[in-house]
C-alpha cells in the first residue's frame, strides 16, 4: 500500500505496530528520534509520516510541527495515549491516532477515510500475527483503529484483551488500566450503552484522581465525558454538578 517511516522510541509495541503494517501491505522504517528521521527523509519519500508523541516528551502539536518541518507537505499521523475530546471527528482519526488536522493552519487535513487506508488491516487477518507483542499498549492502538472504523465487536474484543493484561500487571491501579477503561467507555457510549459506559468511565476516573490528583487534565476529560453521557440521556440533574467542577478546573 505505502512506505511508512515510524518514528518513536524502540520498544516492543512500536516492533508489534510496524509487523501489523506491513501485514496489511506497508514497508515501513523506524526512527529513533526526529534527527535520525530526518536523515531518512532525505535520502527517500514516505507515503506516510507516523510519530509518537510521548518521544522526548513531546505532546502531539509538537511532533506533528517537528515532522513538518521535516518534510512539508508529506502525510503525517500522530501517536497519542488519548484524544483530546475538543477535536471532531474529522480533526482526529480516534483515541489514539490523531491526524493532522486543524492542529495548526499550516497543516494540510488528512481525512477520516484516507488516513485509515494506509492503517487498518483486516480483523480476521491479525489471528495470522503470532509475532505481535501481546502488550496492553498494543492491543489497546489495534482497538483505537477499528473503533474508528465503527468496527466495534472487533474493538470491544481487543479493548478487552488489552485490559485482562493489564489489571493482570497492575493491580487495576495504572494509568495504562485507566486509559483502556477510558476508551472502552468511549466505544460503549458510542454505541449508546450508557449503563455499561457509565460504569467504566466512573472506574477509570477513579483511577487517574488517585495517581494524579483532582486537578488533573486526564480527570477533567474523563469528568466531562462523563457528564456529556448523563446529559445524552437527559439526566442533567447529575450531569450539571460534574460541568460545574469542570469550571473550577481551568
Amino acid at each position: 500500500m505505502g512506505k511508512i517511516l515510524i518514528v518513536g522510541k524502540p520498544s516492543r509495541e512500536r516492533d508489534g505496530l510496524a509487523l501489523v503494517l506491513e501485514f496489511a501491505g506497508n514497508r515501513c522504517t523506524m526512527a529513533s528520534s526526529v534527527e535520525e528521521a530526518g536523515e531518512l527523509v532525505k535520502k527517500e519519500t514516505y507515503d506516510l509520516l507516523l510519530g509518537d508523541s510521548s518521544l522526548e516528551g513531546n505532546g502531539p502539536e509538537q511532533m506533528v510541527r517537528m515532522l513538518r518541518s521535516l518534510a512539508p507537505g508529506m502525510k503525517c499521523l500522530v501517536l497519542t495515549e488519548e484524544a483530546d475530546p475538543r477535536l471532531g471527528s474529522d480533526e482526529a482519526v480516534t483515541l489514539p491516532y490523531s491526524p493532522v488536522e486543524r492542529l495548526s493552519t499550516n497543516f494540510a487535513a488528512i481525512r477520516k477515510e484516507e488516513a485509515l487506508m494506509l492503517l487498518l488491516p483486516k480483523p480476521e487477518g491479525l489471528g495470522h500475527l503470532s509475532d505481535i507483542p501481546q502488550t496492553p499498549a498494543m492491543l489497546n492502538r489495534l482497538a483505537a483503529l477499528y473503533h474508528s472504523q465503527e468496527m466495534y465487536e472487533a474493538a470491544e474484543r481487543f479493548y478487552k484483551q488489552a485490559l485482562k493484561i493489564a489489571e493482570k500487571v497492575s493491580r487495576n491501579q495504572s494509568p495504562e488500566v485507566a486509559s483502556i477503561l477510558n476508551n472502552l467507555a468511549t466505544l460503549y457510549h458510542d454505541q449508546e450503552r450508557y449503563a455499561e459506559a457509565e460504569m467504566l468511565y466512573k472506574k477509570s476516573l477513579a483511577i487517574v484522581e488517585k495517581i494524579f490528583g483532582p486537578k488533573h487534565t486526564k480527570v477533567a476529560r474523563r469528568l466531562r465525558s462523563l457528564a456529556d453521557l448523563y446529559h445524552a440521556q437527559d439526566r442533567d440533574e447529575r450531569a450539571a454538578p460534574l460541568y460545574e467542577r469542570l469550571k473550577t478546573m481551568k
